[in-house]
């Protein structure tokens, strides 16, 4: 499985028009150019060098927006289910893991994730 996404596959997927820009911008806000994409990143699309729009990665399975999908997002969804440390957001939106439509977030995607980490199937992004 994926379990990251560097920043030099994210670009190269991306299709630019000519005459336009693409910027990736991490969760402090700053311009990237190499390491991992995660959650919570904001990619930005600049035509004629004028800001044309922008949206948020939403990496399913990277709560902690690192751009890894690992044990400590695993570590992360436990903490929430219990109640110990919520987690809020876009944040929140990547733990959905199994894209349940009511948005929930519970022991199936706790399940999911987990699944994922072994190898025993994927988490649809």
């Amino acid at each position: 499985p994926s379990d990251n996404l560097s920043y030099s596959s994210f670009i190269g997927a991306i299709t630019v028009p000519s005459g336009s820009e693409i910027k990736i911008l991490n969760s402090a806000g700053a311009v990237m150019t190499s390491g991992n994409v995660g959650t919570g990143c904001v990619t930005q699309l600049f035509v004629g060098g004028v800001l044309s729009s922008q949206y948020t990665v939403i990496l399913y399975g990277d709560i902690n927006g690192d751009g890894n999908i690992n044990s400590l997002d695993l570590l992360a969804l436990k903490k929430h289910i219990l109640n110990s440390n919520p987690i809020m957001g876009i944040y929140l939106e990547a733990a959905n893991t199994d894209h349940d439509t009511n948005g929930t977030v519970n022991s199936l995607d706790l399940l999911k994730l987990k699944k994922h980490l072994l190898n025993t199937t994927l988490i649809v992004q």
